[in-house]
């Protein structure tokens, strides 16, 4: 150290505090953005790693970058430390030492206050997010359609049932009978001799029933395979990170210890019971 209590060495990152470093790279605080576990790192930096290992890189909590803050308070004692030590530095006739400090000052001073989502990987599970969206709404639209066409159907139907002393036909057969022709498409061939109104109409039924219903499975079936897609992406990239952090659980270790004395002892007993079944089998066909 000199007297004017700086560092021989020219590299910037000798003169910062520890604070004032990132913790992944190890240099100082460009765009200093903040976890919810409290922890404080460089938005470049905290970035390139969330595009690996999603959790933070100290508390190993789960974490993805739009729960990331910027930290105004730190950048401006980040900028009022390098301001000082530019001053320092430009006395004590380091000249270098000072540009280096004045040009960290104009980085920080025009980077971006806001941390962006980036990455294909945010684009990706906005994307999904959204297509789920559309299909739990067009879902929803499409069972309202689907259950008030079939409360309209099933209160046609009672009023064809309770017809049943006019048309002079047992009530049982009556419903079957318009169950098979309103659900089975086969049963067209009793209705050729309708008239053309008449299938028209049966045509209709069978549209506004089957329409709706259709699209609300499929949206639905779209919908959960959405959602499978979502979790299983979710867990590929929780699966090296919560890896780690299982293997060092020591309770987690011992359970998956018994579980495997557990399968290992009962696996070998049944197989022994089976080979023992297998030899008694043999011996008794060969008896007989």
């Amino acid at each position: 150290m000199t007297s004017e209590g700086l560092s021989v060495s020219d590299d910037l990152d000798d003169h910062m505090p520890h604070h004032l470093l990132c913790p992944i790279s190890h240099h100082v605080l460009e765009v200093p953005v903040l976890t919810p576990s409290g922890h404080t790192y460089d938005r470049a930096s905290m970035l390139r790693w969330l595009a690996h290992c999603p959790v933070d890189p100290l508390s190993r909590l789960p974490l993805a970058a739009s729960s990331l803050y910027f930290n105004r308070s730190l950048q401006a004692a980040l900028i009022a430390h390098l301001d000082k030590l530019a001053s320092q530095a430009a006395d004590a006739g380091r000249s270098q030492l000072a540009d280096t400090a004045r040009r960290k000052i104009e980085r920080i001073r025009t980077s971006p206050a806001t941390v962006k989502l980036s990455g294909r990987t945010g684009r990706d599970r906005r994307s999904i997010s959204t297509a789920m969206n559309r299909c739990s709404c067009l879902s929803v639209r499409l069972g309202v359609f689907a259950w008030e066409q079939i409360m309209v159907w099933m209160l046609s139907a009672c009023a064809v049932v309770s017809l049943k002393q006019i048309l002079g036909t047992k009530k049982k057969a009556l419903g079957m009978a318009f169950l098979r022709l309103l659900w089975l498409p086969t049963t067209a061939a009793t209705v050729t001799s309708w008239s053309w109104l008449s299938r028209f109409a049966l045509c209709m039924l069978r549209a506004t029933l089957y329409v709706p219903l259709g699209l609300a499975s499929i949206t639905c079936m779209c919908g959960i395979f959405l959602a499978v897609i979502h979790f299983l992406g979710q867990c590929f990239k929780m699966c090296l990170a919560e890896s780690e952090h299982a293997v060092r659980n020591q309770r987690f270790v011992r359970i998956v210890h018994s579980l495997n004395a557990i399968v290992g002892i009962t696996s070998l007993y049944v197989f022994m019971l089976v080979y023992r079944d297998s030899v008694s089998s043999q011996r008794t066909r060969h008896r007989s």
